[in-house]
């Protein structure tokens, strides 16, 4: 092969044949956050309950309704985007605890 012949790329195993790596390994798949020390803090992502899910999903609808339907829901209509605050930190919750 002479040196400007392009490199064969090595081959990947597919999903299903791929280790899960260790939590102390660099490329671990959890969500990442910096420390102040410098040291890394890993945090899982679980899926949301169903109940959670429905919920957070059903109160972004009426907040969605409320602002571009222009329809009177009498507790979201004065307040569409706490709503909406409230239906996106309620599934990130479910997100962040497991069981929740």
């Amino acid at each position: 092969m002479d040196r400007h012949s392009p490199q064969p790329r090595p081959q990947t195993p597919p999903i299903h044949e791929r280790k899960l790596r260790s939590p102390g390994s660099p490329r671990t798949p959890g969500l990442l956050f910096a420390t102040l020390r410098g040291t890394m803090a890993y945090y899982w992502l679980t899926p949301p309950s169903r109940a959670v899910f429905f919920i957070s999903v059903l109160l972004a609808v009426l907040a969605l309704l409320v602002r571009y339907a222009h329809l009177a829901i009498p507790v979201v209509s004065h307040y569409t985007f706490e709503t909406l605050l409230v239906a996106f930190l309620l599934l990130l919750a479910g997100n962040l605890f497991k069981g929740f």
